[in-house]
Order: structure tokens, then C-alpha cells, then sequence
């Protein structure tokens, strides 16, 4: 925001690609609607213990995938355990040290919900070398799908962002702002959708 704060002031035409608190014209995926359909995807298989491995507090993308993630959760009647979230930082290496504390819990979780890929596959790395399997033992599902999700082992169920369309969203506006014009929207949202791969699985009853 601030580098977009500095074009502003000096009179280039500027659109956001992502979320801002600025007051500028913004594009950005339906990161709420996504959480919330992952979440239910995860309530409907039956797990209760949903672990959450979030992004940096203050991250505008990460405060509505929690948002989605809650609200799904209150909807089928739960609530978000805080003993099962902890804060990455988008990396492998987040998701892995993330994975290690949730499985330390008296009360492990059997399923996590990592709010990107790369952390979802640096928990999966952890619960594999630490016997583990996913999903029998662990499901697990992250967000973004990068193009790696899907050659991973197991292929990783996650929500599925359309960075083409946010991209041409986002030209759009910036040619309207350009020419003089006002864009025909001050946010456009884009939406997301479920990616079910074989990372996750109904909950076995003992």
C-alpha cells in the first residue's frame, strides 16, 4: 500500500490487485467464500478438529479466509478451537514447523486447513516423516492451487484462485482509470472454487 500511495501522489493511474485500505479501485478473489466452502468440505466429512495454519496477522487475504473458515464452523454448529490455529508465513517451512506443533496437541486434529499451498505441502512432508498418513490419518487442504498441487503426494485438495481473470479485471479498471473514468466498480470480487483432491477423506470412526 505504501509503494501504491507513492504512484498515487504523484498522479499515475493505479488499481490494487488484491485487498487495501486505502480507498483505491481493488481486485481480488472471493477469499472468504473460498475458506467457507473449504471448511465445509471438511465439516461434511466428518471432522470436528480442524487445525488452521493462517498467514501473518494483519494480512488482508488471510483475515478473510479466516473469516470463511469461522463462519462455516458456526454454521454447522462449532467453533474455532484457538489451540488449533497457529501463524505461518506462507512457507513449506512454516507448514511443516505448523504441523509439529498441532500434532503435539493431547487432542490432535484430524483434519488442517493450511491458507496457502506451500504450507499445506510442508505440513503433508511433516506427517509423512512422522508416520502419518494423508488423508486416512490427516486430511489436509490448502488454497491458491499452484500448479504443483496437483502433481503432489497426495494430490492436494485446496481452492482454486483465477489469477487471469484477476488480472484482466484489473486492466480493465486501470484502462478505465486511464482514459478519466471512474471504473464501474470501486471492488471486484472473483470467485473461487473447491479443488477435491485425495488429500482429504472422510473421517475414520474408531
Amino acid at each position: 500500500e505504501l509503494g501504491a500511495g507513492f504512484l498515487v501522489d504523484r498522479g499515475y493511474p493505479v488499481v490494487m490487485v488484491g485487498y487495501n485500505r486505502s480507498g483505491l479501485y481493488a481486485v481480488h478473489s472471493d477469499d472468504e467464500g473460498g475458506a467457507y466452502g473449504l471448511t465445509q468440505h471438511f465439516v461434511a466429512l466428518g471432522h470436528r478438529r480442524i487445525g488452521v495454519i493462517n498467514g501473518p496477522d494483519g494480512n488482508l487475504a488471510m483475515e478473510a479466509r479466516w473469516r470463511g473458515y469461522a463462519h462455516a464452523l458456526h454454521d454447522a454448529g462449532l467453533e474455532p478451537d484457538m489451540q488449533l490455529v497457529v501463524n505461518g508465513d506462507f512457507t513449506g517451512k512454516a507448514g511443516y514447523e505448523a504441523a509439529e506443533y498441532l500434532m503435539g496437541k493431547p487432542d490432535k486434529p484430524t483434519a488442517i486447513f493450511a491458507f496457502n499451498d506451500s504450507m499445506a505441502m510442508g505440513a503433508i512432508r511433516w506427517l509423512h516423516e512422522h508416520d502419518y498418513h494423508v488423508p486416512n490419518d490427516v486430511s489436509v487442504a490448502g488454497f491458491d492451487d499452484v500448479p504443483s498441487a496437483e502433481d503432489f503426494n497426495p494430490p492436494l485438495t485446496t481452492v482454486h484462485q483465477h489469477s487471469y481473470d484477476l488480472g484482466l479485471r484489473a486492466v480493465d479498471a486501470l484502462i478505465d482509470v486511464i482514459d478519466g473514468k471512474s471504473p464501474r466498480i470501486s471492488e471486484s470480487v472473483v470467485p473461487t472454487y473447491l479443488v477435491v483432491r485425495r488429500s482429504t477423506a472422510a473421517l475414520k470412526r474408531n
